[in-house]
């Protein structure tokens, strides 16, 4: 999730619609198999196993077809049928720790449904964590059950859960109402990329699979890499259906949702769910680079933090609630006595600021009575309102909210910026009559985990969909969208309306005649003083009123505006707008009414200041239609941002010579390493010929000693060079080339071949593990080639002999390609694997020192294997040998 951020342009938030039923329908409750670290057996009332998955024989000793029919005692022992014989009956999974079964401790989980009690066995194996003290857990939840900050309660709450489960990656992961999900908290080792703030698809995680996650506290994946274990047989003998899993412990990942955590590079998870008023609000998602697993005390702990964090929303929840009642009893308490009035109703209500207008988060408010309308602040024109009233009114009385007008109140002209979102009660449906206040479209910057267009893909090898392969972040513009409405605005419109429409029912006529004395009254006075418009400091401001021949002409500036474009007296100025404006050199956008994409941002010349950058704003001031006509004034400010842009010229010319310093620095990179090829090949191949004595004895045998060395010396400068070049190619080049098909197999073996003779002069023994049959990639062979040989280089350099280098390839069980080298070398130190990708790092110990080495290799074989969309993985174990292994992502399989 690193890289660039590929911009789009959109209109909504939320990915196309694509048919994902076939993952909607994806019978994740019935899959038919466990995870392969546990066994499962369904028990039948008579206490009879009637299933066992076939991992059941490592664990007791048989074979899961000869389970079948047998005793549950007999099959698990004594104690094991008792403890699932004693909780029968009650509700939910039960756990228990057996720590002598067949040997070994085992973790025993239990619950009944649909007339069969499913028992899960879990070895518990030597390395696990140990479970948290019920103090820890106590302590845990105490440290932010009381915090007042939501999103603050959710950071603390997924420390919590790193603390006490030990996950790489915690992350609180909240859906939004239109089921799109977006991590609001996380806890990640610094090197890792973060996910903080991403927003996903609602197809990762569709409506069936929330079902279950509401059902469940928590779910555990041990080992995404591990193929699953099938019941036998594969339906209930007495039944003839599928067993249901849907709360079994044991039920493993759907094949889409394991190759998306894979493609994430995620070896294990525990997803804990955060459950308000009965409905899903989110997860705590867990997850390791490596297998993990927890035990059920673990499991119940991070269920505690879940828990706790659903109070503290619900607890917000409540809080919001209660605020936005007192903030809309307050507003009521103030417009009540204003509707009681019966000739300035209109007024007090529409332009007064102790009206709506100063009450509501609204851009623009109107009162549309059939063909006569009363507008202020950022509205669209009489015409464009009485055409929206008639359509909101065919939705019947009531309010109407929406923060996409454009979607929800279709088939109206185009309005810019403005009315992007509406608050609408419709007074009456028949005149119509309407009280709305608008909304200004709200741009704002969406930033996805992938390609929200690719949350799914078609995969033709497997004849299904496939998710997505990239979570590169993806930055997605949106538009066409106000910001949500505030609780407390949706109550007071409502409210008002109801009691406004009373009025209209009862005096319809009344408030027409308040509508017209405005307009006349409006019409005959300046309106506004100049000695208002020059106390006005913050801005320039100018006031133009809009005539009949809809044209705007200019009403009055102020002091500012005058010294800004050294302009005279406002009687001497022009009648026309635009002509006004072209004179002083501001945009005629200015003085079209039909132009509503504010705020203007443009660079022009000021009298006193030389040029100079302005954010210009037109608002409506009032906006009248009666029967006897149109009266509308309008307010243009302009608000100096010159050192604003200023600083943002000054900060992309940095960022261009930081990128043209970059560029340069590559390209001498480049050619210095070609420069120093060809004098290192003439060095090394000469001091061939005098190692191996080609026109004769040197005559002494120290020559022979130099000859060698220089040798040694120049393959060793020449491998640097060619890691240098390969370096500024990876800087400068697009790193994933359009891939032909290639055999995975084909090329392991030539590069194995490649290395025998190095393999053998170091006294190792070299192991190839191939598949029966060629694996084909679409991917570029050079790329596999530098990968291959970069790890059998590396694990040749440091496996002391004797020693073994084994080198796979394959396909994982429902999941990605691979390709593995696997060595009994040195190993490398817990505290050194983090920096091992690192370019120029090598393992601090006595054997690197001593061995030649750029501390390049790991490090491009992973911005290589990374450019195809795969992942590098790492095991390695201190003094006993690595495993690394490249893997390469579903949809480069060529067959």
């Amino acid at each position: 999730m690193t890289g660039q951020f590929p911009d789009t342009q959109t209109s909504t938030p939320h990915p196309p619609a694509r048919d994902l039923s076939a993952c909607a329908r994806e019978p994740i409750h019935i899959p038919g198999t466990v995870q392969s670290h546990g066994a499962l057996l369904s028990v039948g009332p008579d206490g009879r196993v009637r299933q066992a998955s076939t991992s059941v024989e490592p664990l007791l000793g048989r074979a899961a077809a000869a389970l079948q029919g047998v005793p549950l005692a007999e099959a698990v022992g004594g104690a094991v049928a008792d403890w699932v014989a004693a909780r029968a009956g009650k509700p939910g999974r039960r756990s228990r720790r057996f720590p002598r079964l067949r040997g070994q401790a085992v973790w025993v989980t239990a619950h009944d449904h649909d007339g069969l009690t499913l028992v899960e066995l879990e070895p518990e194996p030597p390395s696990a964590p140990p479970p948290p003290t019920p103090a820890a857990v106590r302590d845990a939840v105490a440290g932010f059950a009381l915090e007042p900050n939501l999103f603050r309660a959710c950071q603390l709450a997924a420390e919590a859960v790193a603390a006490l489960a030990g996950y790489d990656r915690v992350m609180v992961y909240m859906f939004h109402p239109d089921q799109t999900g977006e991590v609001v908290a996380e806890v990640r080792d610094d090197r890792a990329a973060s996910y903080l703030g991403l927003r996903y698809p609602a197809s990762d995680i569709p409506e069936q699979a929330r079902r279950l996650y509401l059902a469940c506290g928590t779910r555990q994946v041990v080992n995404t890499h591990t193929p699953a274990s099938p019941l036998v047989p594969r339906h209930d003998p007495a039944t003839g259906k599928p067993l249901d899993m849907g709360l079994a412990v044991l039920r493993p990942l759907s094949p889409i949702h394991l190759e998306y955590l894979t493609n994430m590079g995620v070896a294990a998870s525990l997803t804990a769910s955060v459950v308000v008023e009965g409905a899903l609000w989110g997860l705590i998602a867990c997850h390791h680079n490596s297998p993990r697993w927890v035990d059920p005390t673990i499991h119940g702990a991070v269920a505690a933090v879940s828990e706790a964090l659903a109070r503290v929303v619900e607890r917000d929840s409540r809080w919001q609630h209660k605020r936005a009642d007192a903030a809309t009893n307050r507003a009521m308490g103030r417009l009540k006595r204003l509707l009681r009035r019966k000739d300035d109703v209109v007024e007090e209500l529409i332009l007064s600021r102790s009206g709506l207008a100063g009450t509501l988060r609204a851009d623009g408010l109107a009162l549309v009575i059939g063909d006569t309308s009363l507008a202020t602040g950022r509205c669209p024109d009489p015409s464009w309102l009485t055409a929206f009233a008639r359509d909101v009114a065919g939705k019947g009385p009531g309010l109407v909210q929406s923060e996409r007008r454009a979607r929800d109140v279709p088939g109206l002209p185009p309005t810019g910026n403005m009315a992007a979102g509406f608050l609408a009660q419709v007074l009456d449906p028949d005149l119509p009559a309407v009280l709305v206040a608008f909304a200004d479209e709200l741009e704002t910057v969406v930033t996805w985990g992938g390609d929200p267009e690719k949350a799914a893909v078609w995969d033709p090898s497997r004849g299904r969909l496939s998710p997505r392969k990239s979570f590169e972040l993806w930055r997605q513009t949106v538009r066409g969208e106000s910001r949500p409405w505030r609780l407390e605005d949706v109550r007071l419109m409502r409210q008002v309306g109801d009691a406004l429409a009373s009025r209209v029912a009862a005096d319809r006529d009344s408030l027409l005649a308040q509508v017209e004395r405005l307009r006349q009254r409006f019409a005959s006075s300046p309106g506004l003083r100049r000695e208002v418009l020059d106390a006005l400091l913050e801005g320039i401001v100018l006031v133009a009123s809009v005539r009949d021949d809809d044209h705007m002409h200019i009403h009055s500036v102020n002091r500012l505006f005058r010294e800004t474009f050294g302009v005279g007296d406002a009687k001497t100025l022009p009648k026309r707008l635009d002509a006004f404006l072209s004179k002083v050199g501001l945009p005629a956008e200015l003085a079209d009414p039909a132009y509503t994409t504010f705020p203007l941002v443009r660079e022009v010349w000021a009298v006193d200041g030389g040029r100079r950058w302005f954010s210009m704003e037109r608002r409506t001031v009032f906006n009248i239609r009666s029967a006897e006509g149109d009266t509308r004034l309008a307010l243009i400010s302009l608000h100096d941002v010159t050192p604003f842009k200023q600083a943002e010229q000054a900060m992309d010319a940095a960022r261009r010579r930081a990128e043209d310093a970059m560029d340069r620095q590559r390209r001498f990179l480049a050619a210095a390493s070609h420069e120093l090829r060809t004098p290192l090949n003439a060095i090394i191949g000469f001091s061939e010929m005098m190692t191996d004595q080609v026109f004769g004895p040197l005559g002494n045998a120290r020559y022979e000693g130099y000859a060698k060395d220089v040798l040694t010396s120049g393959r060793h400068l020449l491998s640097v060079v060619n890691d240098l070049l390969t370096l500024a190619r990876m800087h400068g080049e697009a790193l994933a080339p359009e891939g032909v098909r290639t055999d995975l197999t084909e090329e392991l073996r030539q590069c194995c071949h490649l290395v025998e003779t190095q393999v053998q002069a170091r006294g190792l023994e070299l192991e190839v593990v191939l598949p029966d049959q060629p694996l084909w990639l679409r991917v570029e062979p050079r790329t596999v080639r530098q990968v291959l040989l970069n790890l059998l280089s590396n694990a040749i350099k440091f496996t002391p002999a004797p020693g073994r280098v084994t080198c796979a390839c394959g396909i994982d069980p429902g999941g990605p390609a691979y390709l593995s080298v696997a060595d009994t070398g040195i190993g490398i130190a817990d505290h050194d694997q983090q920096d091992v990708f690192e370019p120029f790092v090598r393992a601090g110990n006595v054997y690197t020192r001593n061995t030649e080495g750029t501390g390049l290799g790991l490090s491009i074989v992973k911005a290589l294997v990374e450019a195809q969309g795969g992942s590098v993985q790492l095991a390695s174990r201190y003094g006993q040998g690595t495993t690394v292994r490249a893997i390469f992502p579903t949809w480069l399989l060529a067959s």
